[in-house]
This record gives C-alpha cells, sequence and structure tokens, in this order.
C-alpha cells in the first residue's frame, strides 16, 4: 500500500480520497506493522535464538539462589559432635594398650 517509512501529504491525501474503507485498511496494516516492531523489540537471547551478545548492555536480574525460606538454624554441624565423644590417644594409652 505505501513504499516508505515516512508518508507524505499527497501520499496521505490519496488514500483518503479513496474512501473510509482505504483509510482503515492502511490504518490496519500500519497497526500490524507496529505489532510486529513492538514484538522484536521486545526478543533477547532468553526468548529467541539470539545469542547472548546480542542483548546489548542491559542488566539481567539475578537468579534467585534458592526458593527455599530461612530455619533460623546456623549452618554447619551440631554442636557437640564426635569430639566429645572421641578421646585424643596420647601415647601413655598407646602403651597401656600394647601391653595388653
Amino acid at each position: 500500500m505505501f513504499k516508505s517509512s515516512v508518508l507524505t501529504h499527497k501520499e496521505f491525501h490519496k488514500i483518503y480520497d479513496q474512501g473510509e474503507e482505504a483509510v482503515y485498511a492502511f490504518f490496519l496494516t500500519l497497526a500490524s506493522r507496529i505489532e510486529e516492531l513492538e514484538r522484536r523489540l521486545g526478543m533477547n537471547s532468553t526468548n529467541s535464538s539470539k545469542s547472548p551478545s546480542s542483548d546489548g548492555l542491559a542488566k539481567r536480574r539475578p537468579k534467585p539462589k534458592s526458593l527455599r525460606e530461612k530455619t533460623g538454624r546456623k549452618t554447619g554441624r551440631k554442636t557437640g559432635g564426635q569430639e566429645d565423644r572421641k578421646k585424643k590417644s596420647t601415647s601413655e594409652n598407646l602403651l597401656e594398650r600394647m601391653e595388653c
């Protein structure tokens, strides 16, 4: 229907003189073109086959580390674990065991 992206005044009057149906058809072509351009603008490497380098310098939100809720417990092993149960062997204890 139109060749360039900028419509001149004469070109617009040519469409207008053709009647209401021609103006409406022209409007529909512009609306579909806008819709296609907005769809292309919304694409990035996560929702298309584009490479990540084509995304530009826009910052992404970091992915959440864990979706689990915090329990309030400390991290690591339990207190009072094996160090209380096992005694360090000394040379005297070894000598007593060997004599038996």
